[in-house]
Parts: structure tokens; C-alpha cells; sequence
């Protein structure tokens, strides 16, 4: 029903489907989150858009984390910035290695994540007052005040 209704929405509706599933998630509303992901996964099969694949694959990740399987949610986020790497998607790739060091660090084990944190951290020039990278920078920072391997 739901992809019904996003689909009348035309150009770039998987990144829409993204964008309202990230803000549920923020919300904490994760059940609503999961039917816009839903909607992007189905999207994705059904049309040649891939512009939010890697996007949607993070968000499947934080879902599965919020469901408590750590283990699915890590190959989602690695699964993340293998595609966004391949399109070029430097922000996208951003936010999935931020998520992937998060939760690596709630696990007990930064130093598996972080690597792929700073190299993604690193390329951006500008716009570092950006949410992202204010994020990614404030992991990054942390691991080096702690003396996690950060490097």
C-alpha cells in the first residue's frame, strides 16, 4: 500500500523513501521507518534507481541493529559503503561507516571500524560544520582521547 502511494511521486522517490525512513528513525519510530525502507527496497527491484541503494542498505542496518541483530546490521553498513563507494557517493559512504564505527564502539570494538571511518573522513575539503561530518568527526575525536585506534 505504501509503495503504492510513494510511487505516484516520480523522479528520485527511493531517495524519498530514504529521507522520511532516516527522519522516522531519528524519531524513533521504527516501525514506521521499516515501511519506508520497505517501500525503497521494493522500488529498487522494481526500477532502475539506485541513487538511495546504499542509503536504504544503511537504514536496513540501523533497523536491524534496533532489532538487536548487530551481526546483520555490520553487514548492511559494510554492504553501504561498498556501494556508495562504487557510486561515488562520498556522504552516503560517510554515514554508513559513522553507524559502523558507532556501533563496533557500543560493541566493545572500535578498532575493527575506525579504518573505515578516517579515510572517508578525510576526503572532504569543506563543509565540515555539516551534521555528518560534525558526527563522524565527534567519533573520530573520541577514539583519540581515549586512545582507541582511530588510524
Amino acid at each position: 500500500m505504501l509503495l503504492t502511494k510513494v510511487w505516484r511521486g516520480g523522479v528520485n522517490v527511493a531517495e524519498r523513501t530514504a529521507l522520511a525512513a532516516d527522519v522516522l528513525i531519528t524519531a524513533d519510530h521504527y516501525a514506521e521507518a521499516a515501511e519506508f525502507v520497505i517501500a525503497g527496497e521494493q522500488l529498487l527491484d522494481a526500477t532502475e534507481e539506485r541513487i538511495a541503494q546504499s542509503e536504504l542498505l544503511r537504514l536496513r542496518g540501523r533497523l536491524l541493529e534496533h532489532d538487536g541483530d548487530g551481526a546483520s546490521a555490520i553487514d548492511r553498513y559494510r554492504r553501504a559503503i561498498e556501494v556508495a563507494e562504487t557510486q561515488g557517493a562520498r556522504l552516503y559512504s560517510l554515514r554508513a561507516a559513522t553507524d559502523l564505527v558507532a556501533l563496533y564502539r557500543r560493541q566493545g570494538g572500535a578498532r575493527e571500524a575506525d579504518a573505515a571511518l578516517r579515510p572517508i573522513y578525510e576526503w572532504f575539503t569543506e563543509g565540515f560544520d555539516y551534521p555528518d561530518l560534525v558526527g563522524a568527526k565527534a567519533l573520530l575525536d573520541h577514539c583519540a582521547a581515549t586512545g582507541e585506534q582511530c588510524r
